[in-house]
């Protein structure tokens, strides 16, 4: 078991403030169709249980953020929620949240018209370039395939 040996024994401290702006866009996409499906609260669980930036994080922390993020959408709406969450985030973070979202909005197996607009506009906000977009969604695309694909 050599590999798994050799993991890291540093940690960092965590940072709510980052972790809950890499949040945003998912909690998003999710919200974006007006349903949030079980599929998608699975994935992003999983997300964040795997993700350094939510390391140090206890999952009812990651809830709470959640929870945080869904009011801030109702209160002020997804465009000044993503544009907060983009204003706290460095361009590689800003990457790393539109994977996240990516993730959410795939995890049904498809996207659908409300979550293709979301999206599209949450890259505008994280003012993610067009050809790390289509990059993004190519790779997500690939770890979505069912087993039949």
């Amino acid at each position: 078991m050599g590999f798994f040996s050799k993991r890291r024994k540093t940690r960092h401290s965590a940072d709510s403030r980052i972790a809950r702006a890499v949040l945003t866009p998912a909690v998003s996409i999710m919200v974006a169709d007006g349903d949030v499906a079980d599929s998608e609260l699975y994935q992003l669980q999983n997300l964040c249980a795997f993700s350094p930036i939510f390391f140090q994080l206890e999952p009812k922390d990651v809830q709470a953020l959640m929870v945080s993020i869904f009011e801030e959408i109702k209160t002020s709406g997804h465009s000044d929620a993503i544009q907060n969450a983009s204003a706290t985030l460095s361009q590689p973070l800003r990457e790393t949240a539109l994977c996240f979202a990516a993730r959410i909005a795939f995890a049904d197996g498809y996207i659908d018209d409300g979550e293709k607009a979301s999206f599209l506009e949450i890259a505008k906000h994280l003012d993610i370039p067009d050809a790390t977009f289509v990059k993004i969604l190519d790779v997500i695309a690939m770890l979505q395939r069912p087993a039949t694909a």
